[in-house]
């Protein structure tokens, strides 16, 4: 039998006065250290005895400690960090971020952020010049190359020289003082003159310069031609550094990419992505000895402490001894790692990038040796719910078996159960505080199901079909049931809750999307993307009742509980309305170039509808005749959420391609009553899922590229707990619950007073009446009773938990 608890109440007027929203925290995973994946750049830092690392994703430089092989921080920094460089005479270290256009500067001593530098370019690479003490950028700006000068004591920029387009690499040569950049398509090497920070020359050489050194006996700069995939090349050019002309074209062999100096005998190798290192004499500028290592050699570094050279190619590190040019040892590695010498560890560091696993290792440059190997490990959360009768948050990641789990009550990570299985769609059910996750095992699909009252798997069963991917997930609290629909077989199933067992399969319209539940009919609806229609499925029965043509390629449902309507929003950023009471399509709206989330808004009455290809979120009327409001959001707009607190609508803005390196990483709030933009909250990278607990009244965000759950926390306007002195603008008594009964106290004299109850996602659950209210049928769950007192002329928001 159920008994229903007031555990307290938020009396709030609702308006944008008063009201904020902040980003609270940001929870990584799968831990602290988690977010960055594939490595992009390595450095070290002799001041704490760390390798630093930066990648791809994760906006961030992690730092590993090489004694005890553990990391040890994780230190902000640029989207897309490519470039380290250290800085010994300021003790600082530099990270540059290739999207965001930015240089961080950290403080070596504490590995803390100093300042962030902007050059106004893409930071491609760094270049310490150590007798000027300037750190020089380069990078593309649009179609023009730039060089940006920056003075490392005040971290300033000084100048920006633009130069050929796609700078590849930058070497100091310290005896003439100049600076020489690579340009890998333009088949040239800008010269700088340090002193002035002006361009002497610009050198032509082979077919694709990637790789540059310096030699400071016989002042000559050496560059290494890849060439294209059309025109590889296979040569070395070098060029004298005091004239700035090419004075040979050394034949190396093909493919020729990283390169390094080694002042004991005087030698650059060359990596060549054939499987080779190359070994050039720079006293006569000829190859001297041809090392295989493996195939895809792209990087090399130079240990002249041990007289040895490094070289990194497709998982794994060589270790060649330079008096006998033989290679003396392998060290497996994941992909093509990249490589850093630290004079002051006597140790080489390596950072290799798998999908996901990448990794952090430390060779002892003594007795090559590993000293260490750190993982490193980032989570892609796709699905996020929340668990009203736990107080918990669950979340999921792509291509990862683990159900996390976050305390909602302190935003701390509780666990990472391993379900089993690759996860695809999760869904919570409120009767029986559950949390079903549906994912592929082997050659079956599978459902778990976890009590989230200690996080154990109750079991999981399979589907006796073939697997499938995409599949999306929706609960009817009215019957307890949890449908499951599955794009590729056109096919919803029906769970039993209560024995978590299957129930029925059930043929709907082709290739089902979208799918909503309505509480007023107790039904289920799926957009059918392939047929253009929308299959409706009455609860009680587990039947299709109905089929409804909408406009084609639907893809996106919302239900509205005031006047029992069903939107449907298609590819192409067409909105079908749909009568649910009689199952017949009434119109629609044409709202933007695409449908990529909606939600309807019960207190102003408007239905939202998100565009990602215009990043716009478009307002209109229930009935879908009017264009109300067009929102401007940030990039690519996405999935909705109305918080009914606050009378705020969210807006994901997590726009890109999957191969695209920009990314959305917005939330735009939207004031539900004017439709004006409260601003844009700052989360991680991509944005794709939300989850709301209503008891803080915290919004979740799972950040697929980010990999972190980013927590917004919202103001409760005028909130006061239940038992404490009444607030002195209450003019009436609030809610209570007797014995199953909901009792509400508003004047039955004026008609614009009304009240209902809705969910935690903001639907209308029930109308009540003032006086008494049967609820022994709702589900356990965080309820809210929405009235409007005549005296305040603005709604009064109450909180009901229903528990067991």
């Amino acid at each position: 039998m159920r008994f229903f608890v007031l555990v307290f109440a938020v009396c709030a007027v609702i308006s944008s006065v008063g009201q904020a929203q902040w980003l609270e925290t940001t929870i990584f995973l799968p831990d602290s250290f988690g977010g960055l994946t594939y490595v992009g750049a390595i450095g070290c830092n002799p001041e704490r005895g760390e390798f630093l690392v930066g990648g791809t994703w994760g906006d961030c430089v992690l730092a590993v400690d090489c004694s005890t092989g553990r990391k040890v921080e994780r230190i902000p920094a640029g989207m897309e960090v490519s470039s380290i460089s250290y800085n010994g005479a300021e003790r600082k270290v530099y990270a540059g971020g290739l999207v965001s256009q930015d240089i961080t500067v950290i403080d070596a001593a504490t590995d803390s952020v100093v300042t962030v530098v902007s050059p106004g370019h893409e930071v491609a690479v760094l270049c310490y010049d150590e007798s000027g003490g300037k750190l020089y950028s380069a990078g593309d700006a649009g179609i023009e190359g730039r060089l940006a000068v920056i003075d490392c004591t005040g971290d300033s920029l000084l100048s920006v020289v633009e130069v050929e387009p796609n700078p590849s690499s930058l070497c100091h040569a310290s005896g003439p003082d100049k600076l020489y950049c690579a340009h890998n398509f333009g088949n040239c090497v800008t010269v700088l003159d340090c002193a002035a920070d002006t361009v002497l020359a610009v050198v032509s050489v082979g077919t694709g310069p990637s790789g540059l050194c310096y030699d400071p006996v016989g002042e000559k700069v050496y560059c290494s031609n890849f060439g294209t995939e059309w025109f590889p090349d296979s040569t070395v050019t070098v060029i004298d550094g005091t004239a700035d002309t090419v004075i040979a074209t050394i034949v190396t062999g093909a493919r020729p990419a990283g390169l390094c100096y080694n002042p004991v005998n005087r030698c650059v190798y060359c990596a060549r992505a054939t499987g080779h290192v190359t070994v050039v004499d720079c006293a006569a500028d000829t190859v001297v000895a041809d090392v295989e290592v493996a195939h895809s050699a792209h990087r090399v570094c130079c240990n002249p402490l041990e007289h040895k050279v490094y070289c990194g190619y497709y998982e794994g590190v060589a270790v060649v001894d330079c008096a006998t040019n033989e290679v003396i040892a392998d060290v497996p590695a994941h992909g093509t790692p990249l490589l850093c010498f630290s004079p002051t560890l006597n140790a080489v560091g390596f950072a290799g990038s798998w999908t996901r696993e990448d990794e952090i290792g430390v060779i002892d440059g003594t007795t090559n040796q590993v000293r260490a190997r750190v993982a490193i490990r980032a989570a892609l959360p796709e699905h996020i719910c929340y668990s009203s009768g736990s107080h918990k948050v669950y979340c999921t990641s792509w291509g990862d078996s683990v159900l996390t789990t976050v305390d909602a009550a302190t935003n701390r990570l509780l666990s990472h159960i391993d379900l089993q299985l690759s996860p695809y769609a999760l869904c919570y059910c409120p009767d029986g505080d559950k949390v079903y996750c549906f994912g592929i095992r082997g050659s079956f699909r599978w459902l778990a199901a976890v009590a989230c009252a200690d996080d154990s798997v109750l079991g999981s069963f399979a589907f006796p079909a073939p697997p499938t991917s995409h599949c999306e997930m929706c609960h009817s609290p009215g019957s307890n049931k949890l449908y499951l629909s599955f794009i590729y077989d056109s096919i919803v199933v029906a769970v039993d809750c209560d024995r978590d067992s299957v129930l029925k399969t059930l043929h709907v319209g082709a290739y089902p999307r979208g799918i909503c539940h309505n509480p007023v009919n107790d039904r289920i609806y799926t957009a059918n993307n392939g047929s253009c229609d929308v299959t409706v499925i009455d609860c009680a029965s587990d039947s299709v009742v109905a089929s409804i043509p909408v406009y084609c390629e639907p893809a996106v449902l919302c239900h509205n509980p005031d006047d029992n309507l069903v939107y449907c929003g298609n590819e192409y950023g067409c909105v079908s309305v749909i009568d649910a009471a009689r199952n017949l399509p009434l119109g629609g709206i044409v709202a933007g170039g695409s449908c990529g989330g909606l939600c309807w808004n019960p207190h102003d009455r408007k239905v939202y509808c998100a565009n990602p290809g215009d990043s716009t979120v478009t307002v209109f009327d229930p009935l879908g005749d009017t264009i109300l409001a067009t929102v401007r959001t940030e990039r690519g707009a996405g999935v909705l959420h109305y918080n009914p607190v606050n009378n705020t609508v969210y807006c994901l803005n997590g726009g890109g391609t999957p191969y695209s390196r920009v990314v959305g990483r917005w939330v735009t709030l939207i004031d539900g009553t004017t439709d004006d933009v409260l601003g844009h909250l700052p989360v991680g990278s991509e944005p794709v899922a939300m989850a709301w607990n209503p008891f803080e009244n915290r919004t979740y965000v799972a950040c697929y590229r980010g990999s972190c759950i980013s927590v917004i926390r919202d103001s409760m306007p005028g909130a006061i707990e239940e038992g404490r002195t009444p607030h002195a603008g209450r003019l009436a008594p609030g809610p209570t619950v007797v014995r199953g009964t909901l009792r509400t106290a508003f004047s039955r004299q004026h008609p614009a007073n009304r009240a209902e109850l809705l969910d935690i996602s903001g639907r209308k659950v029930m109308e009540l009446r003032p006086g008494e209210n049967d609820i022994r049928c709702l589900s356990p769950g965080v309820y809210f009773v929405h009235s409007s007192l005549d005296t305040w002329r603005s709604p009064l928001v109450t909180k009901v938990v229903v528990a067991r």
